[in-house]
């Protein structure tokens, strides 16, 4: 792995870990904007690397596209926060952070579901033949059908109330 696999991997475990220590605590304490900063910079870094990893497809492909779109939620998020505008911004950024998330952990599922020999029979049952395709897919729809619901089940609570 060269440098920028190795920074992409690093970033990724960061932005998973840091992800679930800001849900589970206070919002808007000094903590919730550190751990908050550390996860938006290992995003940044972690897209960035993206975007500079052309192995799988020998150029520009689907997952520079799902990079872009992380990019998007995560500055969905983002920006509202610290900008404080516009007047729903909490909304903004629970919904733009929490689907940030909900995208690495996708990402890191459909990575880890077509590294790990244990699940290539299964997988390949789905469509044979196309066991790198049905790993991304398969993993990617489960993970963001839990984060809908989680995420729309937190966000009953508003407005007013602290969706997390």
């Amino acid at each position: 792995m060269d440098v920028v696999g190795i920074t992409h991997t690093l970033a990724a475990a960061s932005a998973l870990l840091l992800g679930p220590s800001v849900f589970v605590r206070k919002k808007g304490t000094a903590l919730h904007k550190k751990l908050g900063y550390g996860y938006v910079f290992s995003m940044l870094v972690l897209n960035a690397t993206a975007l500079m990893i052309y192995d799988l497809f020998q150029g520009w492909g689907i997952f520079h596209y799902l990079s872009a779109l992380s990019l998007l939620t995560l500055l969905s998020g983002f920006v509202p926060a610290y900008l404080k505008r516009p007047a729903n911004w909490i909304e903004w950024h629970y919904m733009g952070m929490t689907w940030s998330y909900v995208g690495l952990t996708a990402a890191a599922v459909a990575e880890t579901l077509t590294r790990t020999p244990l699940y290539w029979p299964a997988i390949t049952e789905i469509i044979p033949g196309h066991f790198f395709w049905n790993a991304v897919g398969v993993g990617t729809f489960v993970v963001c059908g839990a984060g809908w619901y989680l995420i729309n089940k937190r966000k009953l609570g508003y407005p007013g109330r602290n969706p997390a």
